[in-house]
């Protein structure tokens, strides 16, 4: 189908959850949501974290404009089977994110 060559040619991990970040140098959003990434991505090693640059990288832009993103910095999270669970643009809450990233990892 459509849908699943689209989600194939984005850059998601085979049989873990996927976090994509979404961002552009230089743009002010974007330097306070890295932070918040870098330490998702210490605590939450069972998942892939990818980051894509959406202004200056031509995988960053495609993959941008397949999930149709309406702005940066984003952030969209995929489970184990590659569905989508979350997408947000802008500031990011980091107890918000770790909340989805614990339940589709089934943390209790």
């Amino acid at each position: 189908t459509a849908c699943s060559s689209a989600i194939q040619d984005l850059p998601l991990a085979e049989d873990k959850p996927t976090l994509l970040f979404f961002y552009t140098d230089g743009w002010p959003p974007w330097a306070e949501a890295l932070p918040i990434v870098n330490r998702l991505q210490e605590t939450y090693g069972e998942v892939e974290f990818v980051s894509l640059n959406a202004g200056d990288n031509a995988e960053g832009q495609s993959a941008f404009e397949q999930l149709t993103l309406l702005g940066h910095p984003a952030i969209v999270i995929f489970d184990a089977d590659g569905q989508e669970v979350y997408r947000g643009f802008g500031t990011f809450d980091e107890d918000d994110l770790a909340l989805e990233l614990e339940a589709i990892l089934d943390w209790k």
